[in-house]
């Protein structure tokens, strides 16, 4: 079962921010895949 993560906004109402390539996605991407566990959740990393 997947799972997916979001990214919200919360001022004074909560908007659900849209999915889009961050500057440094890879970047984030190559920390995910050395410690998982930064996300605080057991997953599964594939290619």
């Amino acid at each position: 079962m997947p799972i997916e993560f979001g990214l919200w906004r919360i001022d004074e109402d909560y908007q659900r921010l849209s999915s889009t390539k961050l500057d440094r996605e890879s970047q984030l991407e190559d920390l995910l895949a050395e410690d998982p566990n930064m996300l605080g959740r057991e997953v599964l990393i594939g290619d």
